[in-house]
């Protein structure tokens, strides 16, 4: 008869395996985002991780927390199911999560109503969306989305998110572009720095990045269009 017995060496080297499986997947998921030569798949490839990684988390935590209760089954069975118990609100909220961000619409930029509140995506945690709105912000959790339901605005950048492209005329540049972009954007008190600007080089046109910038108010993007022309560059909307 099989008899296998379980120890806390068991558990610490079933968290490292599977910790060291999910930052990569994580890093790769970040990488995938930097990358231009992919083209048309790789956003696919990106959607693909995402889920993948959806999936992973919670199974990460099904295996580290059926270890351990095999570790000394009856103490830690009660232990752990008094602690689902005492946090099974946190925790219906986290799978009603992993749910709802199969949505590949479910992301920062986005337009979106629930149970009658509008607001823009700021953040998709673990337990809820941060949104912006004209109050400022606000937080739903999960659990709250699914009873009320919602509705995304999807395909263009709304808000006060803005598409930027920026250019710079020919001379001689002492340090990277986008650097020089962080400095204009970093004296810019209307930039949401909440919403990290993303500047990445444009494939087609040297010489050109794309920003993508989230500002406090939406009458700031001619502000913000007139500095960066007064440093030198040439700025269009996207």
């Amino acid at each position: 008869m099989l008899n296998l017995t379980y120890t806390w060496g068991n558990w610490l080297t079933a968290m490292v395996a599977l910790g060291v499986l999910y930052f990569s997947l994580r890093f790769l998921e970040r990488w995938l985002g930097k990358l231009e030569f992919l083209g048309l798949y790789k956003n696919k490839i990106k959607e693909f991780v995402h889920a993948v990684l959806l999936v992973f988390e919670p199974l990460v935590l099904l295996v580290l927390g059926v270890v351990f209760i095999l570790i000394n089954p009856l103490p830690h069975g009660v232990g752990l199911g008094l602690i689902m118990l005492v946090g099974f609100a946190y925790i219906k909220s986290y799978f009603g999560g992993r749910l709802i961000q199969f949505d590949k619409n479910i992301k920062p930029g986005n337009r979106i109503s629930i149970g009658g509140h509008e607001g823009i995506i700021d953040k998709a945690g673990r337990l809820g969306l941060r949104l912006k709105t004209g109050k400022g912000q606000q937080f739903h959790n999960y659990s709250q989305i699914l009873n009320d339901g919602y509705l995304v605005f999807a395909g263009e950048e709304v808000g006060g998110f803005y598409l930027l492209e920026i250019a710079v005329d020919e001379k001689e540049n002492l340090y990277p572009l986008d650097e020089q972009i962080l400095d204009v954007l970093s004296a810019a008190p209307y930039v949401d720095w909440g919403s990290k600007p993303e500047i990445k080089y444009s494939r087609k046109i040297p010489g050109t990045l794309k920003a993508r910038v989230s500002l406090m108010e939406e009458n700031h993007l001619y502000d913000l269009m007139e500095l960066l022309k007064e440093k030198g560059f040439n700025v269009n909307v996207n």
